[in-house]
């Protein structure tokens, strides 16, 4: 998640025990500030020109998630039910290609979003994302984007637009 602090507890098992303590790292939980969601938000493609107080709707039916380096986002094959937008951190964009091997397709970083929808099209993710770094991601699930477009018609035209862009860009 954004922010990520972390913190370092020292744990001390066995007072009696002569070796060293065990040291114990642990990585808080951090939530993306208000502030931020509502700029990473705002600038998304999507929602470029929207109010502030459509953008305060919108952002109401993300949800945060933060990972952790190497932990899987999703992977191909996964059915594709959720956009996500870097709110901090890195994800790595990998693609298996034949051999066992992962193609690394793209590294992206605050403000980019990736994934799919089902309500574009996509049944499943043809990639997968892994977190690089520590991150915090927003979520939106396929409905809850479908009723944003359904409440903010002008917004399906700009997605259809920025779904073209990037088909466009995959197949060069």
């Amino acid at each position: 998640m954004l922010s990520c602090v972390t913190k370092k507890f020292e744990v001390f098992i066995l007072k009696t025990r002569r070796k060293s303590p065990v040291n114990l790292v642990t990585t808080e939980p951090h939530q993306c500030s208000i502030d931020l969601r509502m700029r990473i938000l705002a600038r998304l493609p999507f929602f470029t020109g929207l109010p502030h107080k459509a953008v305060a709707d919108i952002n109401q039916r993300f949800i945060e998630v933060g990972y952790q380096t190497g932990d899987r986002i999703y992977t191909a094959g996964d059915p594709a039910e959720r956009l996500y937008v870097m709110a901090e951190g890195k994800v790595k964009i990998l693609q298996h290609a034949a051999g066992g091997r992962n193609v690394l397709l793209d590294i992206l970083s605050t403000g980019e979003f990736f994934g799919n929808l089902t309500v574009l099209g996509a049944a499943a993710y043809i990639d997968s994302a892994e977190a690089q770094s520590p991150a915090c991601v927003l979520s939106i699930r396929s409905d809850s984007f479908r009723q944003i477009l359904d409440q903010y018609p002008g917004l399906a035209l700009k997605t259809l637009d920025i779904m073209a862009a990037r088909l466009n860009d995959v197949n060069q």
